[in-house]
């Protein structure tokens, strides 16, 4: 019975901090998205003059940056920080298949992350 138990709380423990690192993923992966999205329609119709509200996104992806980091793998984040100066270079020049190949990839990358550090019952068995 004492094996079950330890069984079971060793369970909790390794579950329960991985649903709120995922929900934190996908909540702030969700806020940034949504946000390129508005940048996205725009680049859409020509109307590259939002350069402040990129660097904003941007600005809140380096506050949120540090605890990614902590919860998912260094290199896509780094991925992630990299596609987004990309981004931001391309809109500043105003290259539109540019910047939405950028976004793309910016969008991509946030999204995936959290289905990679996502724990699967294979993972633990």
């Amino acid at each position: 019975m004492r094996d079950l138990i330890v069984c079971i709380a060793i369970l909790i423990i390794v579950f329960i901090p991985n649903y709120f690192s995922q929900k934190f993923l996908i909540d702030t992966g969700n806020e940034l998205v949504s946000r390129l999205n508005v940048i996205k329609d725009e680049i859409e119709e020509d109307r590259m003059e939002n350069l402040n509200e990129l660097n904003s996104i941007k600005k809140r992806w380096d506050e949120i940056e540090g605890m990614w980091n902590v919860i998912s793998n260094h290199q896509e984040t780094d991925d992630i920080d990299l596609a987004f100066t990309r981004l931001i270079i391309s809109y500043g020049e105003k290259e539109k298949a540019e910047c939405l190949v950028n976004l793309a990839e910016v969008v991509a990358l946030i999204e995936d992350t959290p289905r990679g550090e996502k724990i699967a019952w294979q993972n633990i068995f």
